[in-house]
């Protein structure tokens, strides 16, 4: 018994509803798991890593930048989410020429953002790199990035 006045939510999921009397089996819209993955990494995708994560260029001695690309384009440009700028747990940064963590850390942002990837860039990091030398994104077990492009 539910009350008139009561408001309700029922989800569903992970059913196949179909009008006749006779079952049939299971089917996915793509008919392979990596197919079903692919179809929802088109909505939502997460990086998550624990070390360096890829190679990046100073472009000046308080900035550094680098490029993800998706692994299957985005159904829509994403909205971007990245973890906290540090040295610490949850955290991520470019390293400096030295291999050690920037004095002063700046801060962390995604842009050129679109549905196939973006530009990571660390700036305000006070004398941290040398201009036009590769660094490293290091983090440390975190979400490099979150992309979401839900409906």
């Amino acid at each position: 018994y539910i009350p008139a006045n009561a408001a309700n939510t029922l989800d569903i999921w992970g059913v196949q509803v179909e009008a006749g009397s006779v079952a049939t089996p299971f089917t996915t819209a793509t008919g392979t798991l990596a197919g079903e993955l692919a179809a929802c990494q088109r909505y939502y995708q997460v990086l998550t890593r624990n070390n360096f994560v890829t190679t990046g260029q100073a472009y000046s001695t308080s900035a550094a930048a680098c490029g993800f690309i998706f692994p299957v384009e985005m159904r829509g440009t994403p909205t971007i989410s990245l973890a906290a700028v540090g040295s610490g747990a949850g955290q991520m940064t470019f390293v400096q020429s030295a291999a050690g963590i920037p004095p002063t850390l700046g801060a962390l942002a995604a842009e050129n953002i679109n549905k196939c990837g973006f530009r990571l860039t660390q700036s305000s990091a006070t004398s941290a790199f040398a201009a036009g030398n590769a660094t490293l994104l290091y983090c440390e077990n975190a979400d490099v990035y979150r992309a979401s492009a839900e409906l």
